[in-house]
């Protein structure tokens, strides 16, 4: 299972909720979870409070990505 889709599990959080709380949509919460692509630096510490997880644990989904 992709991480970014486990952290999304984890937090109890629907993909809507997600997209919401990033400001981005739907199809980008979907592309990070099946590795199409990895969200830009700028959203990695808003991901972590969203995740309620440490900045380390987004980035080292960000680099299983890469």
């Amino acid at each position: 299972m992709n991480k970014f889709k486990k952290l999304r599990l984890l937090s109890g959080k629907t993909v809507e909720q997600i997209a919401k709380a990033l400001e981005v949509n739907k199809a980008s919460v979907y592309k990070w979870e099946t590795g199409q692509y990895s969200p830009n630096a700028s959203k990695i510490e808003k991901m972590a409070k969203v995740y309620k997880c440490s900045i380390e644990a987004i980035v080292e989904a960000y680099e299983a990505q890469n």
